[in-house]
């Protein structure tokens, strides 16, 4: 369980000055997919980071209830942001899990996160936000 640790804290200490310590937690061959993207391999993970973290104004991630058996790890999580073009520049949170499992040397080399795209980005663009929301509401 020395992995999920490492993975929080991690995520826990993750910004755009530290992006290649993902390095630590992550093997070579990771494949990483979210509701916008799949990357595959580290280099192009840290890229893919690299460009997350330069908009963000802060970001911060607290955990939930954790599952594991064997090599394969199921995380709850909020991810608490401040962005200058989502929610006015407010900070909301946008909640989420992630499946991950590991190789024989306890790093990461699958990575899925889940949550509701429309809770991160739809939901904060102007006019659109206002139309999905009203669809929210009506259904």
């Amino acid at each position: 369980m020395v992995i999920l640790e490492k993975f929080k804290s991690t995520y826990q200490q993750l910004n755009s000055t530290n992006i290649d310590s993902i390095g630590e937690l992550y093997a070579n061959e990771i494949i990483f997919t979210d509701p916008f993207h799949r990357v595959e391999g580290l280099p192009e993970l840290k890229q893919y980071f690299a460009n997350q973290y330069q908009n963000i104004d802060t970001v911060e991630f607290s955990f939930g209830e954790a599952i594991y058996q064997g090599a394969r790890f199921f995380v709850e999580w909020e991810m608490n942001l401040k962005h200058p073009r989502l929610n006015g520049n407010q900070p909301f949170c946008v909640p989420g899990c992630t499946l991950f499992r590991v190789n024989q040397d306890n790093q990461i080399i699958f990575h899925r996160d889940y949550f509701d795209a429309g809770t991160l980005l739809y939901e904060r663009l102007p006019i659109i936000g206002g139309l999905v929301n009203w669809v929210k509401r009506k259904f």
